[in-house]
């Protein structure tokens, strides 16, 4: 038998017990899901199971051809399609079954040694049941005069059918869908508009066209055409939980407290979305940041927030239908390979792309919301890894900050902006298609539109990488445009210094609303005393800015809790990149000394409407999808 034909055969004959075993164990899997809460998520991956079956039986077919030395003893191997279908069905059960046993019966989490014995003690016990399933597919199979092997792959089918169509009949996971029930008794005003808030997680504002980069991004650029250019905004924080607890609550991070992975929005705070359903607005939000989950109190106040969250199968407490986190890896290997992002309960990154956050905010608008509607999306393109387009599973991490290693080349610096751009202008592609939605079904013209960022990133602009370590304007420089409804004010160009706790007062104002006497920030078309400085925070303590377009302080914090480490003051007007730090030179000590005091000033008038933010564990999957996205370690 010549090599060719060798490995064809051995293939050839871990195609049917591959597909058999596959679909045995989706079902069972969809089984114990559907006993254990229910209802499944995503069932359609049941069609995965034996594709993936498939690959591993190959795997193993040619591990033995291998040891035959790629000759016609294969062919005389007795029972070798037992053999691989026993080792496939092992192989997809096993990692599941080491994880979910101990965990929902001896009630504890296996460590590494436990893990081991689970699977010595397991391996041969799933290999007899390997072999007692397909003795029973023969049995089956003789009583209708079929091969073991067409009779498995008829069940298999059957299998997957019922798998399919009964375990799809459940209600949906109530935990991926939360809200207040809209029943249409709030009548907004008439002339109130659509509002549509676009938060672009890690877009730097150096990075779209409107701004001045030379970069692909018409889409936004059309809004900006039709709209207002805000070209002073900052963030309130330079990574999401605490950026984004301002933008939705109006606080400043000293006077919300949401400043780490495990902190909580105060309940008793008057959100964005609650403030335009009590002006009659029907509130509905996506989003796939572990951050800004129900668990953290972000969907207060909407009507529907869909939130997407790990759900790992050993999990007792996570409905959800997955493969295991064992095979996930490989077959993110796999589909990366194949130049595949997205299959229904594996994604590639650990967030959706921005096309399905698109679809889901189309999808949304298709189911014709009551009007008007305030719909947020969230989308978490850019964010690390940077992936390059078109997508063919490359991407880019930023690497970690070591030091004594040397700086990084100016060629690796301009490759990791090479990937980051191929993800903005590909999420300018994917937003447009909302925007065309928006204009074919008559909605653009009465919707308001803003589209902004939670925070930059840094390319070792400082000798820094991601964000959260630093406040310097590559991360809390925020993209702020807004387009009004019919246009109004298009093309215009506002340079007055606007942060995120700005754009609560503002939205709930257009909405006809009332903007709660406790928000701190003010509406930017109607409320004209213009702040003097705005206050950023660094994420973990690690510093704070206080600045305006002119010039900043910056002060650093040692390791320390309370300890100085630096400070800094930039000519921002002279120095926009911030490289000459003027601290050290003579003639500026009085008004470096002068900011901290307004600085500290301003902080204890914050503190005093100060509350008090809850605190969450986080559970072994978010904290495998934070360490995914670059957040843990």
């Amino acid at each position: 038998m010549s090599f060719i034909s060798s490995i064809w055969y051995s293939i050839k004959e871990a195609v049917i017990p591959g597909f058999i075993a596959g679909a045995i164990v989706a079902f069972l899997e969809a089984l114990i899901v559907s006993i254990f809460h229910g209802f499944l998520w995503e069932v359609r991956i049941v069609y995965f199971y034996p594709v993936w079956g498939i690959v591993i039986c190959s795997f193993f077919a040619l591990i033995v051809l291998i040891l035959t030395g790629f000759s016609n003893k294969i062919k005389q191997i007795s029972y070798l399609d037992v053999i691989l279908f026993s080792a496939t069905v092992v192989f997809l059960t096993l990692p599941l079954a080491a994880q979910l046993l101990p965990v929902k019966y001896l009630g504890f989490q296996p460590q590494t040694f436990g893990i081991v014995l689970t699977v010595a003690v397991l391996t041969p016990c799933f290999f007899g049941i390997a072999l007692l399933i397909r003795f029973l597919l023969l049995k089956i199979s003789s009583l209708i005069r079929l091969k073991w092997q067409a009779g498995g792959a008829l069940l298999a089918v059957l299998l997957l059918m019922v798998a399919r169509i009964s375990f799809a009949i459940g209600s949906a996971p109530p935990e991926l869908t939360y809200g207040v029930e809209y029943d249409g008794s709030i009548k907004a005003a008439p002339e109130s508009p659509n509002i549509v808030l676009l938060v672009m997680d890690t877009l730097r504002k150096d990075h779209l066209s409107a701004y001045g980069c030379d970069i692909n991004t018409p889409n936004m650029q059309s809004i900006a055409d039709d709209g207002i250019l805000f070209d002073n905004a900052f963030v309130n924080c330079s990574w999401t939980k605490p950026s984004m607890a301002s933008m939705f609550t109006s606080l400043y991070p000293l006077q919300h407290n949401v400043l780490t992975i495990g902190d909580v929005i105060n309940p008793d705070l008057i959100l964005l979305a609650e403030a335009l359903r009590r002006a009659g607005y029907y509130t509905v939000g996506f989003q796939n940041n572990p951050h800004i989950s129900p668990d953290n109190n972000f969907h207060l106040g909407f009507n529907s927030y869909y939130s997407r969250r790990p759900l790992p199968m050993w999990d007792p407490d996570a409905p959800g239908f997955q493969l295991s986190r064992h095979h996930k890896g490989y077959i993110r290997m796999l589909l990366a390979k194949l130049k595949i992002r997205q299959l229904p309960g594996v994604t590639i990154g650990h967030y959706l792309n921005a096309e399905i956050v698109t679809r889901k905010g189309v999808e949304a608008l298709k189911a014709k919301p009551p009007e008007p509607f305030f719909l947020y999306l969230h989308y978490m393109d850019p964010h690390e890894p940077y992936f390059k387009h078109p997508f063919t599973g490359e991407h880019l991490r930023p690497p970690m900050v070591v030091k004594d290693k040397g700086e990084p080349s100016a060629e690796l610096i301009n490759e990791y902006f090479k990937f980051y751009r191929d993800e903005v202008e590909y999420l300018d592609r994917s937003v447009g298609y909302l925007f065309d939605y928006l204009k074919q079904n008559n909605l653009y013209n009465n919707t308001l539109i803003l589209i902004t960022s939670d925070h930059g990133e840094e390319f070792y602009d400082h000798k820094n990488w991601g964000h959260g370590n630093t406040v310097y304007n590559e991360l809390i420089h925020a993209v702020f445009i807004m387009k009004m409804p019919d246009s109004q004010m298009a093309g215009t160009v506002d340079t007055t210094l606007t942060h995120s706790i700005d754009i609560p007062p503002t939205l709930v104002n257009i909405a006809n609303g009332v903007i709660p006497d406790n928000w701190y920030g003010r509406d930017l078309l109607n409320d004209k005393p213009e702040v003097d400085y705005i206050i950023s925070i660094a994420g973990y303590g690690n510093g704070k800015a206080f600045c305006n377009s002119d010039e900043k302080l910056y002060i650093k914090f040692a390791q320390e809790e309370g300890t100085i480490d630096s400070v800094m003051y930039f000519d921002l007007e002279a120095d926009p990149e911030e490289l000459n730090d003027l601290a050290d030179k003579s003639g500026f000590m009085d008004r470096i000394s002068e900011l901290n005091d307004s600085l500290y000033a301003v902080e204890a008038d914050l503190s005093a409407g100060a509350v008090t933010a809850g605190k969450t564990e986080i559970d072994e999957a978010t904290r495998e999808q934070l360490k995914a996205l670059g957040y843990l370690q």
